[in-house]
């Protein structure tokens, strides 16, 4: 169910929003669900786009630094035209290929344009003067997927 956390947000009864509990929030996980209308999804196969990043933070870098990089994350979905969702979190991978990438975020958008809007839009550049300056190395990959 939507709890305080997405009321809190001004989300409750329009989209889905998993928060653990607010009092005692987790610094791993976030999952932010935006629901499509399905006569829209049903109408046309659309192609999203799936946009996936790959984090290594910076040794300098804090929990409550990390903490402020999601709340920077989190806060796109309301900025940004075209991004239906948005999830993150810790590598949690036990292959032992992570090659020092900690955390990971995958953004999903409704389609390559908004994608491409994404980009040079005045929030996500933003978003990048405060991000970039923390992390150590940074992988971006994008791909399509049906709807």
């Amino acid at each position: 169910g939507i709890g305080h956390g997405a009321k809190m947000h001004g989300l409750r009864g329009r989209s889905r929003r998993h928060f653990p509990d607010v009092d005692n929030r987790r610094q791993d996980v976030r999952c932010t669900c935006f629901p499509i209308a399905a006569a829209e999804c049903n109408a046309v196969k659309m192609k999203r786009v799936k946009h996936i990043a790959f984090f290594q933070f910076k040794d300098t870098c804090t929990a409550a630094d990390i903490a402020d990089v999601w709340r920077i994350m989190e806060d796109l979905p309301r900025k940004i035209p075209g991004i239906l969702g948005l999830t993150w979190g810790v590598n949690t991978s036990t292959e032992g290929l992570s090659e020092g990438f900690t955390h990971s975020f995958v953004m999903l958008f409704e389609n390559a344009a908004a994608r491409d809007a994404y980009l040079p839009h005045p929030a996500h550049q933003e978003a990048v003067g405060l991000v970039v300056p923390r992390l150590a190395r940074v992988v971006v990959c994008d791909h399509e997927c049906e709807a």
